[in-house]
């Protein structure tokens, strides 16, 4: 087939399509409540430094690193997933701030001012120049030919860099505190200068700067952002607050974000803020509405985030004793909850029936929630247990509650607010979880194996099975003729439960880590195996599983499949997505913000319901399900590549196209016309790195003259996988 006539039929299939989309909306076809959860934020890779990082500059694919006492280090982040530390040069002094400007690296290191590295050979950083300054240099910042020092008790220090080897000091201004951080837009300077908070400096004349404005902020200053009238300030223990910075010579605090720890420093991307907490990692803020900042979370790293920079899709964090990590942010959306309602015991389970969710809240027995508005959900009820109620199951119009010491009770849902208890049965050990299936509950039970009750009578229980099992039954899941138990550190148990009275073990694998929870879908189990994170197993023979596949997570607690994925609640890491359409080749999309402390999770075909021990109930979008429509369109090679729209679009004068790729590839970028003739090619067979790639088209042509207005098409392919996109010029 010809292009032009491919691009006919193209064009052909993108109208038809879109006229059917408009319908499936209008007629409330296409669901609301999910997204995607792929390009989500995650600690993808790391590179230790053999000082203490503080702060890090990007420039093509190496990191450089001011790394303490260990001077300036170089990193390769071409792989995202494998940083290389490829070099490095130790310096006099203590190494704090870095910024590149052309071929040369500019280095605040301390007592001993301001330093400049030669990186023609990136590798191979050479000192050329240095200049002394009279306080404690901290940070830099370049601007028009000069470059500007927070030297900490000497305020601001400003050197001309004409010759980047020989830097000419030209003026200098005190500050009232100590200067951390400095950021320069237009004619202004903006200080983050500790206990005396932001200080405007006017810089029109270098020779003499001078401050104009400034505002106290409650805590200690230490980083700071400008993002259009707004500064954003990393101030300690008080998180980010937000200035108006409209008029520099009377800023204004507009807002501000709280959360706990040591905020130190903060980098802008869209409408995210990503600040550095030395306790607790990267938080990201949405600035959106820059007067009412929202917390949506954190990334965890291992050691203690100091300095942050944005670049290619991903958040590159000064870690200091653990040196650079790697967090994927090139994403839109990031996932966090949109919902929840703290119950007053800690969360253990949690279960759905209509408009109602159920939890297990350990101490505080069984909390009734209305979920009817997933964005305001509210208790209305709660029923006492005996002992700590860990797990929780709705069928046929009753909730069952795994109870520690006292077996398993059971509530009518008549009233589904008030449910009324209508039996119980004590079991031989300790009940950690309940599963119900044709009549009859499976209960976990701890050290007794697995109990099986028959629930056609809820007010007469009864046992009428067992099997042991030579671990610890932490849940139990059901498919087919058979049980599969989470064993703790026995790993998988399978039990044949053809006859329900006389329960027989026929096999069993161990896994690595401490399996607390387990899920079915089709031939293979998954099992939340604690810090083995989430382990999968082929049940193809059930007598004799076998683990064909991993991805390590930090304390994994439950699972949960619904479609193509799988959805884990890990106590550290939070809430994650996994794509499991190939189960030997699992993928870790990402984790939602703010959901550390997860112990249970269940997906109805709408929205993820998470228990979160300390929090109660946590309500988030689930993950979008492959659009088989549009799929028509474009054969996507998932997990390859994701090709992002352009933006803008429509576009005058020019556009950006944004792709990104799991591993470095060769790729292609062309630009077609809609009868299909090629009018330009933006990337022709050329190694991409890692991560999000930007590539910007300036509506001209390979003659290089301007093409008319109308729709162009844009086409991103990288070994035999392509897909195309469509993008509008307009006068």
């Amino acid at each position: 087939m010809s292009e032009s006539m491919y691009f006919q039929k193209l064009m052909a299939k993108t109208v038809f399509l879109a006229a059917l989309l408009a319908c499936l909306i209008a007629s409330g076809s296409v669901g609301a409540q999910c997204i995607n959860y792929e390009n989500g934020p995650y600690l993808a890779g790391g590179a230790d430094t053999p000082g203490s990082a503080r702060c890090t500059a990007i420039s093509g694919n190496y990191a450089y690193v001011a790394d303490g006492s260990s001077g300036l280090q170089v990193i390769d982040v071409m792989t995202a997933t494998n940083p290389l530390n490829v070099g490095g040069v130790d310096t006099p002094g203590d190494a704090r701030g870095v910024v590149i400007s052309g071929s040369h690296v500019y280095v605040a290191d301390g007592l001993s001012g301001l330093l400049v590295f030669d990186i023609t050979s990136p590798e191979n950083p050479l000192l050329v120049g240095s200049a002394n300054t009279p306080g404690y240099a901290r940070d830099v910042f370049v601007s028009g030919g000069f470059i500007y020092v927070a030297d900490g008790g000497s305020g601001l220090q400003i050197f001309d860099i004409t010759v980047p080897a020989n830097p000419v000091f030209v003026g200098g201004v005190n500050t009232p505190s100590n200067a951390y951080d400095v950021e320069i837009v237009g004619d202004y300077a903006y200080i983050a200068d500790g206990d005396s908070g932001l200080q405007v400096v006017d810089i029109t004349n270098a020779e003499s700067p001078t401050i104009v404005g400034s505002v106290d902020t409650p805590g200690s200053a230490r980083g700071a952002a400008i993002s259009g009238n707004y500064a954003f300030v990393a101030d300690g223990n008080y998180g980010l607050q937000v200035v108006d910075i409209s008029t520099a010579t009377k800023p204004l605090i507009v807002g501000s974000a709280g959360f706990f720890g040591d905020a130190r420093d903060v980098a802008i991307s869209g409408s995210f803020a990503f600040v550095t907490n030395l306790e607790f990692g990267l938080t990201v803020v949405d600035i959106s509405s820059p007067a009412s900042p929202r917390k949506l979370g954190g990334i965890g790293t291992p050691g203690s985030a100091s300095g942050v920079t944005i670049s290619g899709g991903y958040a590159y964090v000064a870690d200091f004793d653990s040196g650079l990590q790697l967090i994927r942010v090139s994403t839109p959306e990031i996932p966090s909850p949109i919902g929840g309602v703290d119950t007053p015991g800690f969360a253990q389970g949690v279960a759905v029936s209509g408009a109602y969710a159920y939890i297990a809240d350990g101490a505080s027995g069984l909390q009734v929630l209305d979920i009817s508005n997933p964005e305001n959900p509210g208790s209305v009820g709660s029923v006492d247990m005996p002992d700590f109620a860990r797990g929780v199951a709705t069928a046929g119009g009753f909730v069952y509650v795994a109870v520690s010491g006292f077996g398993l009770q059971v509530l009518d849902l008549a009233n589904p607010s008030s449910p009324l208890l209508v039996g119980s049965i004590d079991t031989p050990g300790t009940a950690n979880g309940v599963t119900i299936s044709g009549g009859y509950a499976f209960v976990a039970d701890s050290e007794s194996g697995l109990q099986v009750v028959d629930i056609s009578n809820p007010a007469n229980l009864q046992i009428v099975g067992a099997a042991d099992t030579p671990g610890y039954a932490w849940s139990v899941a059901i498919s087919g003729s058979f049980a599969f138990v989470a064993d703790a550190g026995e790993g998988l148990q399978v039990i044949d439960i053809s006859n329900p009275a006389n329960p027989q073990l026929v096999g069993g694998t161990d896994t690595p880590g401490w399996a607390y929870d387990i899920a079915i879908s089709g031939s293979h189990a998954y099992v939340a195996d604690h810090a083995s994170g989430l382990q999968v197993i082929d049940l193809s023979t059930p007598t004799n599983p076998q683990i064909v596949d991993s991805v390590i997570t930090d304390s994994a607690r439950a699972v949960a499949i619904l479609g193509r994925y799988a959805y884990l609640a890990d106590r550290n890491d939070g809430f994650m997505v996994f794509d499991i359409e190939t189960p030997t080749d699992t993928q870790l999309f990402s984790a939602a913000l703010g959901t550390g402390g997860s112990r249970d999770v269940f997906i109805s075909d709408e929205y993820a319901y998470v228990a979160v021990e300390g929090d109660g109930l946590l309500i988030l979008p689930k993950q979008c399900e492959p659009d088989s429509v549009a799929a028509v369109v474009v054969p996507v090679a998932r997990r390859r590549f994701t090709l992002h729209g352009a933006h803008p679009n429509p576009f005058n004068p020019q556009t950006t196209i944004a792709f990104s790729l799991v591993e470095p590839a060769r790729v292609s970028l062309h630009i077609f016309d809609l009868a299909g003739r090629l009018v330009f090619t933006l990337l022709d067979d050329e190694m991409a790195r890692q991560g999000l790639n930007e590539v910007i088209w300036n509506g001209r042509n390979k003659s290089g003259r301007q093409v008319s207005s109308g729709l162009y098409f844009y086409q991103f392919e990288t070994g035999k996988y392509s897909e195309t996109k469509r993008v509008v010029l307009i006068k």
